[in-house]
C-alpha cells in the first residue's frame, strides 16, 4: 500500500461547499469526501504551522512542552520509520518554515523538493531584482501607524513580491502553473511519475504540503475575482496586517478578503484535483491511502481580529477538516463525530501499513473508529498555543483559558455552550463556574499526563 498525505495550510471547517459554504466551489474536496471518512470533530492540539507538523510527523503532542521550533535529535519522524521499512518517500512543499535553518523537517525522506518564495522566505535579496510591482496596490496602512507584529507589513509584502518576480509578467506570474501551489502539486506528480518509470507502484510515501490558502492570498485570474470584484474603495489585500479589524478594515474590505481567499481555495482545490486525477489515471488509488487535511483555521473578522494576531484557540482556529480515503473502501462516505486530534494521524498511517507503532507515540490510530471497533478515542479534545491560551472541548462545552497576563476576547477564562453557541460568541463563564472549574481540571490533568509520558 502507498500513503499520500496532502496538507493545505489554513483551512477552516466552513471553507467547502459540502460543509455548508453556500458560495464557494470545491468540487474536488466534495467528491473526495463522498469516497472518504470525514472526521467532524478533528482538532489541532498545538498551533500554529510548525507545532502541527511536529505532531503530524512524530505522533506526539506539542501543547504541553514544545513551542515553535525544529525537530529534536531524539524525534523519530514517520519518514524515518518508513525508510526503515523499505518505503520510497518524498516531501514536496512550499511551506517555508519547514525549511528554516536547523528545523530539519526533511529528515528521513529519500527526496525533498523545497519550492522557495512563500510568505517571508528570504529567497530573493533586494539588490538582485528590480520589480515593477506596486506594493500600494495590495496594501492598506493601519490608521495608528502600528504594524506590530510585522506580519503583513509593507516590507514583508515587498519581499513576497520580489520572490514572485522571476516569472516576469506584470503581476510576477506568466502562467497559472508558475504559482507556488501549482509547483508543489506538479513536483509531487513528477516524483510519482519517476517512481512509476522505475517500476515502483507500491510502498510509496508522499507528503504534499501546500502553504495555501495561508496568506499571501494570491490566486491567479480567474480565481482572484471568481467570487466578486473589489468594491469601490477596496483592494486585493493579499497580505493583511495581523491585527484587530476595528479601525483598520471596513466591512466591505473584510468581505472582499474573504471572497479573495475563497478564490484561492478553489484554485488549490483545482490543482489538488490534478494530483488525484493522476492517481486515477495510473490505477494508483486502489492501492493508496489518501489523506487531505490542514494545520489550523484562521480568523477573518470573527472575534474582532484578522488572522492569528492573538493566540486564541477558538473553535474557528483549532477545529479543522480531515478526510481519510482507504483503498479498501473502509468507512467510505461516513462521518465520524468522535473527538480526534492531530497526533492521531501518524499512528493511523502506520497501522494502515501494518508497521508497528512506537511506544513513544501519544496519538491514537483512527482505524478502529473507521472499522467500527470502537465508538471513541477520548471524551474531549484539547488545543492551544504552547505558552499561550489553552482550551478543552467536550460534546457540550468549550472552555478557554488565557495565558498569564493575557486576555482572551473579553476575559481570562471563557465558557461556551457548543450546542447553543457553536461560534463561541456568548461567554457564560459566570453562569456556570462549576462547569468551567471541572473542564479546567480535566485540561490541566491531561496536559500533566502528556508531559509525563
Amino acid at each position: 500500500m502507498n500513503v499520500i498525505v496532502i496538507v493545505c495550510d489554513t483551512l477552516r471547517m466552513d471553507d467547502f461547499a459540502c460543509l455548508g459554504n453556500p458560495v464557494i466551489k470545491t468540487p474536488v474536496f466534495d467528491s473526495l469526501k463522498a469516497e472518504s471518512t470525514f472526521f467532524s470533530n478533528y482538532y489541532a492540539e498545538g498551533m500554529p504551522t510548525v507545532p502541527v507538523r511536529t505532531a503530524y510527523f512524530t505522533g506526539r503532542y506539542t501543547l504541553p512542552e514544545r513551542p515553535w521550533g525544529p525537530l529534536r535529535p531524539t524525534d523519530v519522524p514517520i519518514a524515518e520509520i518508513l525508510w526503515d521499512q523499505g518505503y520510497s518517500s518524498a516531501l514536496v512543499t512550499d511551506t517555508y518554515h519547514l525549511h528554516r535553518p536547523t528545523f530539519g523537517f526533511g529528515r528521513g525522506f529519500d527526496y525533498v523538493e523545497w519550492i522557495r518564495g512563500k510568505e517571508d522566505d528570504p529567497w530573493i535579496a533586494p539588490e538582485t531584482v528590480k520589480t515593477k510591482l506596486d506594493v500600494d496596490k495590495y496594501y492598506i496602512d493601519p490608521p495608528d501607524g502600528n504594524v506590530a507584529p510585522p506580519w503583513g507589513s509593507r516590507e514583508m509584502l515587498a519581499l513576497y513580491m520580489r520572490n514572485r518576480s522571476p516569472w516576469g509578467a506584470e503581476h510576477g506570474w506568466q502562467r497559472e502553473e508558475d504559482h507556488f501551489e501549482a509547483q508543489v502539486v506538479q513536483g509531487s506528480i513528477n516524483w510519482l511519475e519517476k517512481q512509476l518509470a522505475l517500476g515502483r507502484k507500491d510502498r510509496l510515501f508522499l507528503w504534499c504540503d501546500i502553504f495555501a490558502p495561508h496568506d499571501p492570498i494570491d490566486p491567479p485570474p480567474p480565481y482572484d475575482h471568481m467570487y466578486g470584484e473589489p468594491p469601490e474603495g477596496c483592494k486585493d489585500l493579499i497580505m493583511p496586517l495581523v491585527r484587530a479589524t476595528d479601525g483598520y478594515l471596513s466591512d466591505e474590505q473584510l468581505e472582499h478578503i474573504r471572497r479573495l481567499r475563497w478564490g484561492f481555495i478553489t484554485f488549490v482545490d483545482t490543482w489538488v484535483g490534478r494530483l488525484i486525477q493522476f492517481l486515477r489515471d495510473n490505477d494508483m488509488l486502489d492501492n493508496t491511502l489518501l489523506v487531505w487535511t490542514t494545520d489550523h483555521g484562521d480568523f477573518y473578522g470573527e472575534h474582532g481580529i484578522i488572522e492569528k494576531c492573538r493566540p486564541w484557540p477558538y473553535d474557528i482556529l483549532s477545529h479543522i477538516p480531515l478526510l481519510v480515503r482507504h483503498p479498501e473502501g473502509i468507512a467510505a462516505g461516513k462521518t465520524i463525530d468522535a473527538f480526534t486530534q492531530t497526533p492521531d494521524l501518524m499512528p493511523t498511517l502506520l497501522e494502515a501499513l501494518n508497521v508497528p507503532i512506537p511506544a513513544h507515540v501519544q496519538g491514537e490510530s483512527l482505524l478502529p473508529l473507521m472499522r467500527g471497533d470502537v465508538e471513541k478515542r477520548r471524551d474531549f479534545a484539547i488545543s492551544g498555543w504552547h505558552g499561550g491560551a489553552q482550551s478543552i472541548r467536550d460534546n457540550r462545552w468549550s472552555f478557554l483559558k488565557a495565558a498569564d497576563g493575557v486576555m482572551l476576547r473579553e476575559a481570562s477564562m471563557e465558557l461556551y455552550d457548543r450546542q447553543a453557541d457553536p461560534g463561541e460568541t456568548n461567554n457564560i463563564f459566570n453562569q456556570h463556574p462549576d462547569v468551567a472549574e471541572m473542564l479546567n481540571r480535566q485540561l490541566q490533568d491531561r496536559l500533566a499526563e502528556l508531559t509525563n509520558s
